[in-house]
């Protein structure tokens, strides 16, 4: 086995490893919207304006992912979320694994050292991984990276590709802004490449923004993008936009992926602007949004891997006794293939018996609040419901008609008036009440435990069934039929 296999071989192993924290349960509740638009694409087209909230959105609807929902409803009508969970799974195993491949061949470590990268990397990014669209712009950002590495070793061939890459990727996810930026900084930063060669980078990223134009929305698209990006109120909205609280264990992984990468770039004996540039940029996006958090980590796996096997070569004289151990007799032939197997045997046995149609069932009643959505559609059937933001995807999902739901994701789209209204409710602000009964807002699903379902008991709603398994409560401003309990002693949704 060659040198340049084994390395191969280990990353490879890194990136099916990886899969354990890659392929996840539907986590995150926006993917039920995600569906219901995707169910509506296909019966009706895609639509012009919001199509399941109660709500005044002040902009179009613009089908920023509609390749994207339209794909996920045809694979879970394959296979069942399972199915979709394996599948998001592999592309950001895939998108890390591509990231870590762009090491050109003169620079690339050592394997295990490019499989600890890479694993680091998945670890830190796993939080904001799973069924969801911004997955894709993290394959989108990694087969950016990978052409640029190779048109900046020299193939203009290469260049060819971007604009089709574009192309789909602004079907699927508005987070091709991000490809464009990696290409721009690429553009700008590296050195050593001709005027032709520059030249033909720009014309392939004048081409890629043309292409981008290439999708439904045509060029309301940019100004979707602007709107999200511009909206004042998003970061209250969503928590994902907000700046990383480092309290957290997760967000701790991030800040030490960042700080080994700066004390790499500083032990190293040279430094690349181009990687200085774009890891820099994509950490202060991090900062302002942490949601970003997992670009910075596709962005530092290969950095991290040859900035760091870089140092370990410099000061490796300095520590003597792991010098020797770095010289341990290689392992015999046969060792690359058994772990490979270990590898993948213990990854399927990990991943797998997540797949099943009972354990998405499980995972949907434990952090959706299904009974309680039950019991509505069964009891309150075309009311208007207040929600959390967290379960508004949920419950668009489960009533994708008759306009019964409050606020979800789709932030670009609502505008900062609707935004505004949910945050007031939300936050108890003293025109709360005025504005539930304004809204014609009768019915509410609930945490047990939230500001809102104390506020609205002590304003004499009472809670018809509660949810255990979720924590939610059913709650109406008149208790229907058999309701009407306190929070505390309110029957079984089911």
């Amino acid at each position: 086995m060659s040198a340049m296999l084994r390395r191969n071989a280990w990353v490879l192993g890194a990136a099916v490893l990886s899969l354990v924290l890659t392929v996840q349960p539907f986590r995150d509740s926006d993917v039920w919207w995600h569906l219901a638009v995707g169910h509506y694409i296909l019966a009706h087209g895609i639509p012009s304006v919001e199509p399941f909230s109660f709500l005044h959105a002040a902009h179009p609807w613009v089908g920023q992912q509609w390749l994207y929902e339209v794909g996920l409803v045809r694979l879970v009508d394959l296979g069942g979320p399972g199915l979709a969970s394996l599948v998001m799974g592999v592309v950001a195993s895939a998108a890390l694994l591509i990231a870590a491949l762009s090491i050109p061949a003169e620079r690339r470590p050592a394997g295990p050292v490019m499989a600890a990268a890479l694993l680091l990397s998945a670890l830190v990014a796993a939080q904001l991984l799973g069924v969801r669209g911004q997955v894709i712009s993290l394959f989108g950002a990694a087969l950016v990276l990978h052409l640029v590495m190779r048109w900046r070793r020299g193939s203009t061939r290469v260049l060819l590709a971007l604009p089709v890459v574009f192309a789909v990727w602004a079907n699927l996810h508005a987070g091709f802004v991000i490809g464009l930026g990696i290409a721009l900084v690429a553009l700008l930063t590296v050195r050593g490449v001709d005027r032709r060669r520059r030249l033909l980078l720009g014309a392939a990223i004048a081409a890629s923004a043309v292409a981008t134009l290439a999708n439904p929305a045509g060029p309301a698209l940019w100004g979707y993008v602007a709107a999200t990006f511009s909206d004042p109120t998003i970061t209250g909205v969503v928590t994902e936009w907000r700046s990383p609280d480092f309290h957290d264990v997760w967000l701790r992984l991030f800040e030490a992926e960042a700080i080994l990468l700066v004390v790499a770039w500083m032990l190293a004996p040279r430094r690349d602007l181009f990687d200085l540039v774009l890891a820099g940029g994509v950490f202060a996006a991090s900062l302002q949004a942490q949601r970003n958090v997992s670009l910075f980590a596709l962005v530092a796996a290969p950095q991290l891997a040859v900035y760091g096997a870089a140092a370990w070569q410099t000061h490796r004289a300095r520590l003597p006794r792991l010098t020797r151990l770095a010289r341990r007799r290689p392992p015999p032939s046969w060792f690359g293939a058994a772990l490979m197997a270990v590898v993948v045997g213990g990854t399927a046995i990990a991943v797998v018996p997540q797949l099943s149609r009972d354990s998405a069932a499980r995972y949907q009643a434990s952090h959706e609040p299904k009974a309680a959505a039950d019991f509505a559609a069964a009891h309150l059937a075309g009311r208007r419901l207040y929600s959390i933001d967290t379960w508004g995807g949920y419950l668009a999902g489960r009533f994708p008609t008759g306009r019964v739901v409050f606020v979800y994701d789709e932030t670009g789209v609502f505008g900062t008036a609707a935004l505004q209204t949910y945050l007031h409710i939300h936050d108890l602000s003293p025109d709360w009440d005025t504005l539930i009964r304004q809204e014609g807002i009768a019915d509410a699903i609930v945490p047990a435990g939230a500001q809102e379902a104390a506020a609205l008991h002590t304003l004499g709603w009472a809670v018809d069934c509660r949810d255990s398994t979720s924590g939610s409560v059913v709650m109406s401003s008149t208790a229907t039929p058999g309701g009407g309990s306190g929070l505390d002693t309110a029957p079984a949704c089911a």
